[in-house]
């Protein structure tokens, strides 16, 4: 498929709305403060530093075994580096005066199993989207603009439900429309583990994608309320801070735990060729073709069973809730 323009288009296309917000949100909150009186603080330079490098390192590990090879020099230096860092980083995060994480946020057990179920609840669902529009480039040899369109019903289904779902949290409590989305988003994925061949019918693939997309909208806004709640009025800047690290955290890791679940049976010049939207369909055997499948069968299994593991922690939270 001809497009007009490139692909790094579609991250130059983010620059107005990136600006828009900042400008936005020095007219909300900075300019109405720039009277009040400021504290002193002391730059946490060794956290960023060690926090850098450990990111970097897993970046380059996740991505670059993923595409080239998980025997390569870069993966064992990014790993390595993430091993050594990650863990220096947290000894400086505790003792800091004013440190990048606040650490003793973790002690409470109800924000730290609500992180922990969003954090499974990103590595269980971010990668959907990237198998599906795999599916429908590679084995069904849908173009890039097809294949974006058949995927929407996965983003309306969250569009749609997200905001109802933080009016629901407020009225009735954020128990019941978290734990229920966790829910359905795993049925959503046992749905798709169940039914993706290369001969399902379109409304099938679309019916799992919604279920998924609601899941998802009910879970999210009312889990974030749940760990605002507990950081308190004090600490929810630094608790927003860590809700984006994990999740952001676990968009990577589904990523990279999937790709070799579902390309293992793939050439690896195809699948770079349809990732990058440069091809579409997959040439090869029909045995080929079917372990495509069963790669992806693979995936979703796998992201079914991180799904109920991060249900089970948003389920102690609520249970822990209710204990105190």
């Amino acid at each position: 498929m001809t497009v007009a323009f490139g692909w790094s288009w579609t991250f130059w296309f983010n620059v107005p709305f990136g600006l828009a917000a900042v400008v936005w949100g020095m007219l909300a909150m900075g300019f109405r403060d720039a009277n009040a009186k400021r504290d002193r603080r002391v730059i946490d330079i060794r956290g960023i530093a060690t926090y850098v490098v450990a990111v970097t390192g897993l970046l380059m590990a996740l991505t670059w075994g993923a595409i080239q090879s998980w025997t390569d020099a870069a993966v064992w230096v990014g790993g390595f580096s993430f091993m050594v860092f990650f863990p220096l980083w947290l000894w400086i995060e505790w003792r800091h005066p004013q440190p990048l994480l606040h650490m003793p946020l973790f002690r409470n057990r109800e924000f730290s199993l609500g992180m922990a179920s969003a954090t499974l609840n990103a590595i269980a669902r971010m990668a959907v989207m990237f198998m599906l529009i795999f599916y429908f480039q590679g084995a069904k040899g849908d173009n890039a603009l097809e294949a974006g369109i058949l995927s929407i019903p996965l983003a309306a289904g969250m569009l749609v439900v997200a905001p109802f779902s933080g009016w629901l949290g407020d009225r009735y409590g954020v128990a019941a429309p978290a734990t229920g989305g966790l829910f359905l988003t795993l049925v959503g994925l046992v749905g798709l583990a169940v039914d993706v061949s290369l001969t399902t019918p379109y409304w099938q693939l679309a019916l799992w994608m919604a279920v998924v997309g609601i899941g998802s909208g009910f879970f999210n806004s009312p889990n974030t309320s749940s760990v605002m709640k507990e950081a308190g009025p004090k600490y929810r800047g630094e608790a927003s801070g860590i809700r984006s690290l994990t999740t952001n955290t676990g968009m990577m890791l589904s990523i990279a735990f999937t790709i070799p679940l579902v390309t293992s049976s793939i050439p690896r010049q195809a699948m770079l060729a349809i990732f990058s939207g440069t091809e579409v369909g997959l040439r090869g055997s029909t045995a080929s073709l079917q372990g495509f499948i069963d790669g992806l069968h693979t995936a979703f299994w796998v992201m079914a069973i991180i799904q109920l593991i991060a249900r089970s922690f948003r389920v102690c939270a609520v249970c822990e809730g209710r204990r105190r």
